[in-house]
């Protein structure tokens, strides 16, 4: 006689559920995107942002001199044009029917996917932020490349890389031709900086090479370098260079390029606390400070020793932040953790010469029509895009600091 066993009853066993929804483990926390102030109203086709850089120099002890001196004051204007981006969710109307109700799915698809879409945006707006115009997303290690795998130069750069993303590359950052061809990415091991395609990389794109940079497919292109915001890598690039950069040549004035240092030789807190007089030395008051959370680390780490360090609550909105206060030259420095933040950088910012300006808010449904779902042409479809155009404006680079770190492991 064979007993019933769970196996022999199998057709009639329910599966059971708890009320657990599906949880979200993508990325969220954008400290600088948050706090940077926003404008949402930008009529026309462009827009200047005028700068002061020098007073008039007719000045002396002696009266004939000083009017023999007498000069002009110095202005620039930065003429910022928009640019744009985009994220599109699809859905077929089965998925409508079969996530309509709790008790078919543990999410519907309006959710799944517009809401994604809409978040994925927004993340790559707070990646670009911090960012030169390129969309430049990681660069390939030495020896970096065995068939299906790419090991990237910084492994903390595999963040700014999603599974499902088309990629290609190209043979430096910001000029010359990209590479023909492109890859899916597959799995993205953090851990290790590794990213995994399903065939040879260098077969799906030609000629791939060590060292090349990596940018998602359609942020650059042959014909254009700069088709993406112009973040803080932008405004203040590693190294300052005659080229104009929206009209405006700024090696002329650290006021008009911004203030470098190198703290790879200092403590994280020597190194922030020297920016932040640097700064003050053009006349600028950097207030916060965003780091890498691998960097944040390193920083509470050595202030604990010290066991006098003070939190703060930093918000905007129904948003909150903690942040590490440091004191300095100009006053407190509010330090905070941002993992869109290169790990390989420090930016002390003042935060009242930083304006994101778009059209409308940033990232929203496109919706001008009235009709916030679009039904497919060619099959039983939906799709809804997500976009945003406008560019991150600073009237005072000289008010903040580029440090350049040691790289965080």
């Amino acid at each position: 006689m064979a007993d019933a066993t769970v196996t022999t009853l199998d057709s009639i066993l329910k599966e059971y559920y708890t009320d657990q929804r599906v949880r979200d483990t993508m990325y969220k926390d954008r400290p600088f995107l948050a706090l940077v102030a926003k404008a949402n109203k930008w009529p026309g086709r462009n827009l200047p942002v005028p700068i002061r850089y020098g007073h008039p120099q007719g000045r002396s002890a002696t009266f004939a001199t000083a009017q023999t001196n007498a000069t002009s004051a110095l202005v620039e204007q930065f003429l910022m044009t928009n640019v744009a981006d985009y994220s599109v969710a699809t859905f077929d109307s089965a998925s409508i029917d079969a996530t309509s109700s709790g008790d078919g799915s543990f999410i519907d698809v309006f959710k799944l996917q517009v809401d994604g879409a809409g978040q994925q945006l927004a993340r790559d707006l707070a990646l670009q932020v911090y960012r030169a115009r390129t969309g430049l997303r990681g660069v390939v290690a030495t020896s970096g490349i065995t068939t299906v795998d790419l090991t990237l130069a910084n492994i903390n750069d595999a963040t700014n890389f999603e599974i499902n993303q088309e990629v290609v590359g190209a043979a430096t950052e910001g000029s010359g031709a990209i590479r023909a061809g492109n890859a899916t990415i597959t799995a993205i091991n953090t851990d290790t900086g590794v990213l995994t395609t399903d065939s040879n990389w260098t077969t799906q794109i030609t000629s791939l090479a060590d060292a090349d940079s990596i940018f998602v497919q359609g942020d650059r292109t042959t014909a254009s370098q700069t088709l993406k915001l112009a973040g803080l890598e932008g405004w203040i690039p590693a190294t300052a260079s005659a080229t104009a950069f929206y009209g405006v040549d700024r090696t002329l004035h650290t006021r008009l390029g911004g203030v470098r240092r190198t703290g790879t030789s200092l403590t994280l807190k020597e190194a922030l606390v020297t920016g932040q007089a640097d700064a003050a030395v053009v006349g600028g008051s950097p207030t916060h400070c965003f780091l890498h959370p691998k960097q944040f680390r390193e920083l509470i780490k050595s202030e604990m020793t010290n066991r006098t360090y003070s939190m703060e609550d930093v918000s905007v909105g129904k948003l909150g932040f903690r942040a590490l206060v440091l004191e300095g030259a100009t006053g407190p420095i509010r330090v905070m953790a941002d993992m869109n933040c290169p790990s390989t950088v420090a930016w002390l910012l003042q935060m009242d010469t930083w304006k994101l300006v778009t059209h409308g808010s940033a990232p929203h449904i496109a919706d001008e029509d009235g009709l916030r779902i679009l039904r497919q042409a060619t099959s039983d479809g939906y799709e809804v895009r997500w976009r945003y155009r406008g560019n991150l404006c600073c009237d005072f680079p000289g008010g903040n600091v580029r440090i350049s770190l040691n790289n965080a492991t």
